[in-house]
């Protein structure tokens, strides 16, 4: 158990909560680690950790900055806010374009911080990481953009003109009114002779019982497939 009043001891408890990802018991050691030592920039380094892992991001970043006031190179605060930004699905105020640019920023920090880098340091492959989701936003974010252009021009575009309505045809003066010169002509032709006239003999089909057909009906339709 950690002496009340003894800051390493607080320190290194909190560290073991971190490795078992217990970030609230971590949080409250490494709170009390900072309160009796935050002159030292491990204490912030540490703290940052937790408050990250416990989703508390803005504290996480004012952690890794204060650390990095404390010692201005140190490379495991630029590592762990490369990570921070890299790995949040969504960071107040920030767009996910300004994120990743901000964790490839910090991991070149820390790239040039670090005298040597081992082979197994994942470095290059986060960068390489935050690079390529990078670029998808930013095709993303065209296509979103094109989308959006042209919607504004079909908005924009005058409605197509009406058809024209056609006039209807006026009579030439003095000629018949359609029917009227069969009807004379039936009537010529069976006066006194007590004839009866053949239907079609004028030139007009009697009129039918049947009802008219729709217009189009038993036309052949091709829909749009």
């Amino acid at each position: 158990k950690a002496k009340p009043g003894f800051g390493p001891a607080w320190l290194n408890l909190g560290v073991q909560y971190l490795k078992v990802k217990n970030y609230s018991a971590a949080i409250d050691a490494l709170e009390k680690a900072a309160d009796l030592m935050g002159g030292r920039a491990e204490v912030h380094l540490n703290l940052g950790s937790a408050y990250r892992g416990n989703g508390e991001l803005a504290k996480a970043q004012n952690s890794y900055l204060q650390s990095l006031k404390l010692r201005p190179h140190y490379p495991d605060a630029y590592f762990n806010l490369g990570i921070l930004f890299l790995d949040a699905q969504s960071y107040p105020g920030m767009s996910r374009s300004e994120q990743l640019n901000t964790a490839i920023s910090h991991f070149n920090n820390y790239k040039h911080q670090m005298k040597y880098l081992s082979k197994d340091d994942p470095v290059d492959s986060y960068i390489k990481e935050a690079q390529k989701t990078y670029e998808r936003e930013q095709k993303a974010l065209q296509r979103e953009t094109q989308r959006k252009a042209r919607e504004a021009i079909k908005k924009a575009a005058p409605p197509p003109p009406a058809a024209p309505v056609a006039a209807p045809a006026t009579p030439a003066p003095g000629s018949a009114k359609p029917g009227q010169g069969t009807a004379e002509s039936t009537k010529a032709t069976g006066a006194g002779s007590g004839a009866t006239a053949a239907p079609g003999a004028a030139g007009a089909k009697p009129p039918s019982d049947a009802p008219a057909k729709p217009a189009g009906e038993g036309d052949r339709a091709t829909l749009w497939r």
